[in-house]
């Protein structure tokens, strides 16, 4: 990736590889199959998620790695919006003033890493920029949806969203420990929602037995078409672990 798809001039990285070629796509992604002229911002993005650069740093020792992942999130200071929001790049869509649910919080995850490796508090407030976009967001009772907006739109309900509730949950964690006390509710209400929120351990389908709730719900062809995704539960292990650290080993 940092050799073939890294283009640091403009602080991004290429989306897509074309898994039978090789073949970066540099000029048409087949998520925008619908736009008739795509720009840079429609096939590569900052690529922040999960920060890989920082790992192979930490793996290697290598500079070079280092480097990347701190230009690449200078340029997510740069691209963020007034609500810590990156609405440039899918998959949010600026269009409808909607954003992903859990996109922005791995960049803002990302954010953190950086701050760890140098440690200026531009990547913090950076961060903590988004997390109170989310924070807004989140319900009283903690609920987090999947389609949620900037311009003051109702979030849809249609989709509950367990994933987001325990990344956010994992964010405002991290921002309390450097001093964010602000977040200390959302978070509360993050773990009060996900030990709630979870399919009872003798459900008749042991494939769902204490998974974290984390729907999406899709209208095709005049019917619902409704999942269930593990991606709720694999979040809510890791904020889990993240609350009881908090709690019980500081």
């Amino acid at each position: 990736m940092l050799e073939n798809m890294y283009y640091p001039e403009e602080g991004v990285c290429y989306d897509l590889v074309d898994l039978a070629t090789g073949e970066i796509l540099k000029q048409g992604s087949p998520f925008h199959w619908d736009k008739e002229i795509q720009t840079l911002e429609d096939v590569s993005r900052p690529n922040t998620e999960g920060s890989p650069f920082k790992d192979a740093y930490l793996f290697t020792k290598e500079e070079r790695f280092k480097e990347a992942h701190i230009l690449l999130c200078n340029s997510l200071i740069e691209k963020q919006d007034k609500d810590g929001i990156w609405m440039d790049y899918m998959p949010n869509h600026k269009n409808v003033s909607s954003f992903h649910p859990r996109f922005n919080l791995w960049y803002a995850e990302s954010l953190l890493e950086a701050y760890e490796l140098t440690g200026d508090k531009k990547y913090l407030e950076a961060a903590a920029k988004t997390a109170r976009t989310y924070a807004k967001a989140q319900r009283a009772d903690g609920t987090l949806y999947y389609d949620n907006y900037t311009d003051g739109k109702p979030s849809d309900k249609g989709s509950v969203c367990g994933s987001a509730v325990a990344f956010a949950g994992i964010l405002w964690i991290r921002l309390a420990e450097y001093g964010y006390d602000e977040f200390i509710p959302h978070y509360e209400k993050s773990i009060a929602w996900i030990l709630k929120n979870r399919y009872a351990m003798d459900h008749p389908d042991p494939n769902l037995r204490g998974a974290v709730a984390n729907t999406r719900m899709r209208h095709r062809k005049g019917e619902v078409w409704l999942t269930q995704r593990d991606v709720g539960t694999s979040f809510g292990l890791r904020f889990m672990a993240a609350y009881y650290n908090l709690k019980f080993n500081n």
